[in-house]
């Protein structure tokens, strides 16, 4: 108990302390509690290591599968947080990003519970919240989609449902921690459109700047941020002079 709270506590502190960093706009390197982050002038600062550049492929690959079963299957779904982020400023992939976030609705969830048996048939499972306890997600609240064969390779669904004229992250911990901006008017969650990602193209929401806004303020800054088991890709930034 007092364990995850004293994490909560490092998050959330972790969080104001990289938010008041990219407010002040500092270009210098900048250490966190748990990671580094550093504005860029362009992306040619940053060289994506060989094993990101696999990894983010086979991301892809998965994107294309879970695309692909929501096209043949009606199922609601869009790109938010850091791959709607991506898609906008990079047509694809954060360059140092190494995962794919989704949002879906209670309907979408429905449904692909419906289509377990079509999934395993292709090795895909999903992992669906609330789990046990989490050492950084008290109760998992995120569901995950992965191969069975090789759950390093995940896209993170995330969870809304509807009060009144918006979308809410579904699981308490989701309200708390990822974004309490991450909240949706009905207009922004049901209305979508077809971009690019990489060599294929997914759903995003029909007003992705006004969201983007929100969610990151001046998105259009490179802010690194290294993620997940990518944390050492920091040695592949060039410093200038």
């Amino acid at each position: 108990m007092w364990k995850n709270i004293l994490i909560l506590i490092l998050l959330i502190t972790n969080i104001i302390m990289i938010s008041i960093n990219i407010k002040k706009g500092k270009f210098l390197q900048y250490k966190s509690l748990i990671t580094k982050s550093m504005e860029l002038k362009d992306e040619t600062q940053y060289v994506r290591s060989d094993e990101l550049k696999k990894h983010q492929q086979k991301e892809i690959k998965l994107l294309t599968y879970f695309h692909n079963l929501c096209k043949k299957h009606k199922i609601h779904y869009f790109a938010t947080a850091g791959t709607l982020l991506g898609a906008i400023r990079h047509n694809g992939f954060i360059p140092w990003d190494d995962d794919v976030d989704l949002a879906v609705n209670e309907d979408s969830i429905i449904k692909l519970k419906e289509l377990r048996e079509e999934m395993e048939e292709e090795g895909i499972f999903i992992r669906y919240a609330p789990k046990n306890n989490h050492v950084f997600k008290p109760n998992k609240s995120i569901h995950q989609l992965f191969y069975k064969d090789n759950e390093d390779i995940w896209l993170d669904l995330f969870e809304f449902e509807k009060e009144d004229s918006y979308y809410y992250h579904k699981f308490d911990f989701q309200k708390l921690y990822a974004c309490p901006k991450e909240i949706f008017h009905e207009e922004e969650f049901e209305n979508i459109n077809s971009h690019k990602f990489e060599n294929i193209e997914i759903n995003i929401p029909k007003n992705p700047y006004t969201i983007l806004r929100r969610l990151f303020g001046d998105w259009e800054r490179l802010i690194f941020e290294p993620n997940h088991k990518f944390r050492k890709e920091i040695n592949n930034i060039q410093i200038s002079n």
